[in-house]
Parts: C-alpha cells; structure tokens; sequence
C-alpha cells in the first residue's frame, strides 16, 4: 500500500504500506474479464479471504520497488522464489488478521486522522503544503478516486492502530541501556595459534569421488529447458476508425460532467475537544460545556482563533499550525462537520458540531468558488477518451474470442492465431533466466514453467500491460537432471581434498586444544606444529580483524578466571584453524556518550521491544482467527 508517502512514517507500520502512489492499486482489464474463471483464494483469515489476484498484485508491487531501488543489480528471479511468495503472503495475512481484530474491538481511524495521514503525503503538498489540486492530479493518475483513497488509507491506519499503541508502550529503562552499552562496546584481548593444516597430497580414490558424487549429485544440475509457442494481442495494434460523433461526445460530457466540475473549496481551522465514543452522558454535557466557552471566547471582538487553537485545541495534528485544516471540499469530513464548514460565511465561528473524537469548532478563512469547464473546452479530450474507450472494448471483445478459441481447443494456437488474425510465434529453448523479447518477462517465465502448462496445454491469459496479453502453449519440455559423473569429476576432486583436509585440520586443532586446557602454552604447541603465536588488542565485537570466526568465538567464550583459562577454536578456511585464548575482557564505558546518543538507543531498543511484541500479539492472533494457506496458488 502507501510506501513511504510520509516522511515521519517508519518501523513496523511503514513495512506493511507499500507502492500505492508508484503502481495502480488494482490491475484493471483482460483479468476483470476472466475473473470467474480464474479468482481464488491464496489465504483465509478466518471468513476473509485473500484473493489470488490482490497477492499477485502485492508480488508485482514489490518487485517493482525492488527494481527501482536495486536499478541494473535487480534479479526478478528472486520474487519466484517460494519462500519469498510466503513472506509477502505472511505480510498480507498479518494484515488480515489485525483489520479482523480491529473491527472485533471497534477500533478505526477517525476522520480527523485520515485527513491529517493525506494532507502530510509530499506527494499531494506543493511548496510543503497540502494543495487539492495536486491531490486530484496524483490520484487521477492512478485511477483512484478520493473517497476511494480516503477508505485505502483508513485500513492502513486501522492496520497500524494495535502496532502502533504497543510500539508506544514498551518501556526501557536507562539501566537497560548501559548494561547494552557494557555488552555492545565491549573488547577483549585475544591470544592467538595459527594451526597449519596437515599435508596429504593423496589423491582421492574413484571410490571416494563416486560416493561423494552421489552425495552431492542434486546440487550439480543440468538447466531445465522450455520450448514455446504464443499468441499476443495488443489493443495498441486495433484500429479506430471515423469520427467520433456529436451526440456520442455530448452523451459523454453529460455522464462525466463532475470531472469537469472545479467544486467549491473552502480554507478551514478547527479546535478539537476530544471526547471518548463511549464517554457517559455526565462526560458528553462536560466536554460541550467546554466546547461552548471556546466558541463565545473565539466570537468575542479581537478573538484570535489560530491563538485559541494552540492554546486549547486536542487535535495534536492541527494544534501548532493554529487549528490549520487547509483547503477542503465537500466529503472531506463527516457530513455534519461538511455541513456546517460549507454553510458559514467568512471569519465566523460555528457552533460545537458533534463527530466521533468529540465537539468541533470550525471557522472558514477564505473561499474559492467552483468553475465548470466548458464543453467546447473538453470536446477533443472526449474525443480521445471516446476512441480510447471504444479501443478497450474491441480489445475486450478480442480477449474473449481468443480464450473462447483456446478452450475450444488447448492443445494448440494455431486456430484461435487464424480466428483473430494473429502470428503464432516461437521461442525457445530456454532456461528459467528467460530468453529474448516477450520470453524474457517475468510473467511469461513463471507461466512457462508451471506444472500447469508443461504437460502442453494451453495458459490463461497472461496480462503484459495494459491492453496486453498474450497466450502460450509449452512445445517442449526438458526437465533438469543430474550432470553426468565426468562433468563434475574436476569439483568432486576439489571438494573431497578440501573434506579431507578440513577434517584432518579440525582433529589436529582439537588434539592440541586438549593439550592447552591441560596446561601447555601456545609457545609450546607453536613449536612442535609449526604454528604461530599472535595476540589481538582490544577486539570489539564488528571488528574486521581477526577473521571473522575468531571474533565470533571470542565473544561466545567466558570471561577468564584465575583457575580456568578461556580458550576456544575457530575454523578458518581450506583446512586451517586457530585456536584462541581471552586474556581479558573490557566492559564498554556508558559515560563517554553524550545523553542525546543514550536517548535514541533507548528509544531504538523499545523500538524493537515492541516489534517483538507486536509479533508475539500477532501470533496470538493466529490462535483466535483460523488461518488456511494453498501454497499451491502462490
């Protein structure tokens, strides 16, 4: 969903909204044609039901992201990895599962709070501020209308509610964060013995190479092989021909007349007395009370509303600004606040207006009136639009002769190809990487290689684009199998020199461990291995060097005592190991860091407590709502 549109938006809840504003929320076309034939679910939440095409959308969503953040590095193959379908499954159930429990409890973003979440978006804000010009234009471009959009953003709030509320109570203590810092800062000095690997130069047997190949036979694969052939089918490529008439376009202008429409908008502020939606009768007379005084204080000569605002308001959105709601339009609030903002003259205070966070005092700074747009003005874009329309619906009706076509009869392309005057075309072979032109897209890859379509029959249709899809039939199929013995003979050598070495590295390190633990120093069994005797200052738990393995062991080892020594082992590499020895240990020092620094590790260390938590609840929520996933749709 919305990825990102606030700046301030991070943790958990900027993880579950992604790419609204950079893809269309629903992918529109050939799929809504065949949609009874096709939709299914992928995953129930209790009796909600997560659709088989809003998974492929959220897939197709991410793997755009991924593209753009990644740019020339990014490899689309990674989204057909099916634990990576899960994992973006698992987000979408997550999701599911606290709307579920949000609506159990009644809980839901109020107005207020949806308008605040939209008016801080960079994306709908000129010069810094909302502007409800640039909010139409960024949501007419992705086929999006605003109540539409309000509802999108409501349920990623409501979603974010629970998360949100926990987040906020993990609690941490100053004491938390210097025991961290000790553990986190801390150093160690090393002693080192650099243990040489033993010599065997034999080679291994045909025996040792067959075994291990069968072994390790499933790792050292031949590439699966798909040959195809397809059929595409472009609403680019239809043709429109003769003018569009008068009456079709007047007819057209009349049906979407609102377009054309510049209502009305008006500059509005409010003061917020927050109220509970379950307060008493006793709280309710209070709050208006409180409500009342306001108003009269507002009204009175030389009232200052935006002064009154900062001073008294409960909306922590609008406080600062003076109660600042920028420019609204009709639906932009709950009807009673609608009808009180568009009812009042310029620079006068309403009365208290009752919404569901409490009493709303509004007052109207300055208004623009509506304009509507000319039909002369319009004609050609109807025009255009009226081409376009007509385009999509002769491409709409060429879909479905296609697939009707293949129905009829899956096993080939030929005659629907002839139906509707199309070239069957040919690619391959090719492996899962993909080939040239349409056999390169991801779409056509992941279709390619279903088990659905290598027995030979036919595919659904498989949407490139808009206005885009095309057919494929799988011609020939070349399963991937082990490489022959030969092939691999020169990696099987390698790998069974490098088991043997590593073995008889790791028994002549452990041997010589048993004899430091007994007493004998690392100088002693340098001189009788060869090996080499070092020391490592001042070791922090990053550091770069020592090998990583050393560091690794250091840290997991015990802190010496006067009777025990603190030795350990690490392998690092081709048969070589290292043993190790803490010398000493060096807690980090928590004064050295000024308090702004102890500040925001406290705050990142309840951070990911309450991450921690938020998972925990969502498990328990797994436990409430039965949850039903067909991996075999993903």
């Amino acid at each position: 969903m919305l990825q990102k549109l606030r700046e301030k938006t991070t943790g958990w809840f900027a993880g579950i909204i992604v790419g609204i504003l950079i893809i269309p929320f629903a992918f529109l076309g050939i799929n809504d044609y065949f949609s009874a034939r096709v939709q299914t679910w992928v995953a129930k939440v209790g009796d909600r039901e997560i659709l088989q095409q809003a998974f492929r959308e959220r897939l197709e969503q991410e793997r755009a992201a991924q593209r753009r953040q990644q740019g020339e590095a990014f490899d689309s193959r990674e989204f057909e990895n099916p634990l990576v379908k899960r994992q973006i499954l698992d987000r979408m159930i997550d999701e599911e599962l606290l709307l579920a429990a949000a609506e159990r409890d009644g809980i839901v973003a109020v107005d207020t709070l949806v308008r605040r979440e939209i008016t801080g978006i960079p994306a709908f804000q000129v010069d810094g501020e909302f502007n409800p010009d640039q909010y139409r234009l960024v949501l007419s471009m992705q086929g999006l209308s605003a109540p539409g959009f309000d509802a999108m953003v409501r349920r990623d709030l409501t979603v974010g509610a629970v998360p949100q509320q926990i987040a906020s109570s993990a609690v941490v203590s100053m004491k938390e964060v210097e025991l961290l810092l000790q553990l986190g800062n801390q150093t160690r000095d090393l002693k080192l013995l650099d243990v040489p690997p033993p010599v065997d130069e034999s080679a291994p047997s045909e025996e040792e190479l067959r075994t291990w190949y069968e072994a390790n036979k499933s790792a050292f694969l031949t590439d699966e092989k798909v040959s195809i052939e397809y059929v595409e089918l472009k609403g680019a490529d239809l043709t429109i021909d003769g003018v569009i008439d008068e009456a079709t376009l007047r007819a057209r202008y009349d049906e979407n007349q609102a377009r054309f429409v510049e209502p009305e908008e008006r500059l509005a502020s409010h003061i917020l007395v927050a109220l509970d939606k379950d307060a008493d009768e006793q709280a309710v007379a209070d709050a208006r009370a409180r409500a009342e005084t306001l108003v009269a204080k507002a009204r009175a000569e030389g009232g200052d509303f935006a002064a009154l605002a900062r001073e008294s308001s409960d909306d922590v959105g609008s406080k600062s600004a003076g109660g600042d709601l920028g420019w609204m339009q009709k639906g932009g609030a709950f009807p009673a606040f609608d009808d009180a903002l568009f009812t009042l003259p310029v620079n006068t205070v309403s009365d208290p207006v009752r919404g569901e966070d409490g009493f709303h005092i509004i007052t109207v700074r300055e208004i623009k009136a509506g304009s509507e747009m000319p039909f002369e003005q319009v004609r050609d874009e109807l025009a255009l639009e009226a081409r376009q329309a007509e385009r999509e619906r002769r491409f709409s009706e060429a879909s479905g002769r296609l697939m009707d076509s293949v129905i009829r009869d899956p096993n080939s392309l030929s005659a629907a190809a002839a139906e509707l005057g199309l070239t069957v075309s040919r690619a391959g072979p090719m492996t899962r990487a993909g080939g040239e032109g349409l056999a390169g897209d991801p779409a056509i890859i992941r279709a390619a290689f279903s088990p659905d379509l290598v027995s030979g029959a036919a595919s659904d249709p498989i949407e490139l684009g808009p206005e885009h899809i095309a057919v494929i039939r799988v011609t020939e199929h070349v399963p991937a199998e082990p490489k022959p013995f030969d092939a691999v003979r020169a990696d099987a050598d390698g790998a069974v020199r490098l088991q043997r070495a590593r073995e008889a590295g790791e028994a002549k390190a452990t041997a010589l461990l048993e004899r430091a633990r007994k007493g004998e120093s690392f100088e002693q069994l340098a001189t009788d291995t060869s090996g080499t005797v070092s020391t490592a200052e001042k070791v922090s738990r990053n550091a770069s060097s020592p090998a990583p393995s050393i560091v690794e062991e250091a840290f997991k080892l015990p802190h010496p005592t006067e009777d025990a020594a603190s030795l350990g082992m690490a392998e690092l590499g081709g048969g070589r190991f290292a043993l190790l020895q803490v010398l000493s240990v060096t807690d980090g020092v928590v004064g050295e860091l000024p308090q702004a620094q102890l500040d925001m590790l406290r705050q990142q260390i309840a951070g990911s407590r309450g991450e921690v938590e938020t998972r925990a609840f969502i498990s328990e929520l797994r436990k409430q709502f039965p949850v039903q996933v067909a991996e075999e749709r993903l």
